[in-house]
């Protein structure tokens, strides 16, 4: 799927499609807990932070599994590896100076199955481990991964939660440097058995710079500032 023959369709905006939005790309992240600490003042009341692994009690996918690291020190890289319910593993490399306060999230994508994972962080010698559980998505969803590229890449588009064997219908938007976002184009995505859809989304070095919007009629309303919708984006810069 080519960004720029989307931008050429041109045409009127579809009966029922909004010329232009407010989008909303989500609310607050959750902060990791704030592990207690050694102090030089009271060493016998702070114990030393054992190194763990903290993710949540439910994993939808396609969607973020957000990993809390306590005791682990942030100076140095972190690997990830996410082991499924079939014993198929996945590593995700984090360098170092990630985030403390909100976590690292590791993106688990469309195809994944169902059921018990275990996700190992190693850190030199350390090493810790959790399981959690995974479940797809039951409501509309649409991702965009990675959120910020230079024109020439390409980014995926995966979706979930969608009724299964039927298309769905994307519209995009875009919006330049101010705070308008126009109407721009609409595709087909073919959705298969269990609702889900990837499709890779590729620019070129011409490819028009600015903010990307991809909104389905079928997602939920957000719970953001009125008139605004749920509209996953990317930023796309020369």
């Amino acid at each position: 799927m080519s960004l720029d023959e989307l931008l050429r369709q041109g045409g009127p905006v579809p009966d029922g499609v909004a010329k232009q939005l407010g989008a909303f790309n989500g609310g607050i992240p959750q902060e990791c807990p704030t592990p207690v600490e050694p102090t030089m003042t009271t060493p016998e009341t702070s114990p030393p932070v054992v190194p763990a692994v903290a993710v949540p009690d439910r994993v939808l996918v396609p969607g973020f599994l957000t990993v809390c690291l306590p005791g682990f020190p942030t100076a140095d890289a972190v690997t990830f590896v996410v082991t499924d319910p079939a014993g198929r593993a996945s590593t995700f490399p984090v360098p170092a100076g990630w985030d403390t306060k909100y976590g690292v999230d590791v993106y688990l994508g469309v195809g994944r199955p169902q059921g018990r994972y275990r996700i190992r962080a190693t850190q030199g010698g350390t090493s810790a481990e959790a399981e959690f559980p995974v479940e797809r998505v039951t409501q509309p969803v649409i991702w965009i991964h990675p959120d910020r590229v230079r024109a020439g890449s390409a980014v995926e588009v995966q979706l979930g939660g969608f009724p299964s064997g039927e298309p769905a219908t994307l519209h995009l938007y875009s919006a330049a440097d101010g705070p308008m976002i126009r109407y721009r184009a609409s595709v087909d995505v073919r959705v298969n058995l269990v609702g889900e859809a990837q499709q890779t989304l590729r620019t070129t070095t011409s490819t028009e710079p600015g903010k990307y919007y991809l909104h389905s009629p079928l997602q939920r309303e957000t719970s953001g500032p009125p008139g605004s919708i749920t509209a996953p984006s990317f930023r796309l810069r020369r």
